[in-house]
């Protein structure tokens, strides 16, 4: 059961992993939903 448990966990940890990585790295599918990036964070 032990084992068990820790296999549920550590799919759970991964799919998290992956979630938030969308999460940030996404960007929205419509243009007008997203904000304008500041001149600032702008390489050069």
């Amino acid at each position: 059961m032990k084992k068990f448990k820790a296999q549920i966990f550590s799919a759970l940890a991964a799919v998290t992993l992956f979630v938030g990585t969308l999460a940030s790295n996404g960007a929205c599918l419509f243009e007008y939903y997203q904000p304008k990036m500041p001149d600032k964070m702008r390489k050069e």
